[in-house]
């Protein structure tokens, strides 16, 4: 996941020609989140699907939000404001 978001991230810097405004910092930024999210997503899916392939169950365990969890959600939205800002 974070080679992903690593990935993203280097392909939007060696694209970028000059500094550009806030704004449009802002809003290359959130293009890149949610290219990081929609990678995630299809990730999660093949997953998924080669899970089921194999014969084995998918199990989605519903509940809240852990001290991994929460950390995890933290770390990215830490590099990923970092990397925005830059």
């Amino acid at each position: 996941m974070f080679r992903d978001l690593i990935n993203i991230m280097i392909a939007r810097e060696s694209r970028r020609i000059s500094k550009g405004s806030h704004r449009e910092i802002w809003k290359k930024g959130g293009e890149a989140l949610g290219l990081f999210f929609l990678r995630s997503l299809e990730k999660a899916e093949i997953l998924q699907l080669a899970i089921i392939s194999r014969g084995d169950k998918v199990i989605a365990v519903k509940g809240k939000f852990g001290i991994a969890e929460i950390s995890y959600i933290s770390i990215v939205a830490f590099i990923v404001l970092w990397w925005i800002t830059l």
